[in-house]
C-alpha cells in the first residue's frame, strides 16, 4: 500500500489538516474572548506550534512515538473541531473530524505515524 499516490495523498492531508488546526487554535482564543484585543488569540496560535513544534513535527526534540502520538494527535485536533463547532456549528466540526481521522488512519495504515 506504499505507493507514491498514497504517500502524497497522505502528506497533503497532513499539511492541510494540521494547519486547520492550528487556525483553529488560534480562532478559539479568539471565540473565548473577542473583545480581548489580539493577545488571547495570538497566545493559542504561540501555544499549538509551540507543543506541535516540541511533540510531532517530524524533526521534534521530544517526538512522541507510536500511540502516544496518534493521541497526541487526536487530543490537538479534538480541540480543533470543539473550534469549529464553536465558530461554524457541527457540519464543519464534523468535516474537519472526519478528514482528520481519516488522516490519522492512513498515515497508520502507511506506517508513516
Amino acid at each position: 500500500m506504499r505507493t507514491a499516490p498514497a504517500l502524497t495523498l497522505q502528506a497533503i492531508l497532513a499539511i492541510g489538516v494540521e494547519a486547520a488546526a492550528v487556525y483553529a487554535w488560534y480562532y478559539l482564543g479568539y471565540l473565548i474572548k473577542p473583545e480581548g484585543g489580539p493577545w488571547l488569540p495570538l497566545d493559542f496560535f504561540g501555544f499549538a506550534v509551540l507543543i506541535w513544534y516540541l511533540f510531532a513535527a517530524p524533526k521534534a526534540s521530544y517526538r512522541l512515538g507510536g500511540w502516544r502520538l496518534v493521541l497526541f494527535k487526536l487530543a490537538f485536533f479534538a480541540v480543533a473541531v470543539l473550534s469549529f463547532y464553536w465558530a461554524e456549528g457541527w457540519i464543519v466540526a464534523a468535516i474537519f473530524a472526519l478528514v482528520a481521522l481519516f488522516h490519522i488512519g492512513l498515515a497508520r495504515r502507511l506506517r508513516v505515524l
